[in-house]
């Protein structure tokens, strides 16, 4: 394989281009959802990188280009672990916007915890 040069096709050349197109259109999204949800935007992050990686796995297991480009089917049931790590991705992105939105309700409690900021103009307090 090393020295030669690859065999493009046109089927090849449209998927790369149609994959181009949807991570352009992706990105787009992301700019969008962030900057205009009205909602919180803590919750853009999480859900696009948990969801990413569980949506790829699920293509992935349904597609076979090697049949045929628009071949999809489940060839045999995958293991356990596969169905277990989809659940846990998912468990994962809840726990982190659970987490993050109980942090911000109970931030005043937190921040009591901090040290205070001392400015030039004030003096310290004098230990004894």
């Amino acid at each position: 394989m090393r020295g030669t040069i690859p065999k493009f096709t046109v089927p090849g050349a449209t998927f790369a281009t149609l994959a181009g197109v949807a991570g352009a259109l992706g990105a787009l999204c992301v700019i969008f959802a962030t900057f205009e949800f009205k909602g919180p935007r803590i919750f853009v992050g999480p859900v696009i990188f948990a969801l990413a990686p569980v949506i790829n796995t699920l293509v992935s297991l349904m597609w076979h280009p090697s049949e045929g480009y628009f071949h999809f089917g489940l060839k045999s049931a995958p293991d356990w672990k596969l169905w277990l790590g989809i659940v846990l991705a998912g468990v994962g992105a809840f726990l982190v916007l659970y987490s993050k939105e109980e942090a911000e309700a109970g931030g005043a409690s937190t921040r009591s915890a901090m040290a205070p900021i001392v400015t030039a103009s004030e003096e310290p307090p004098n230990p004894g």
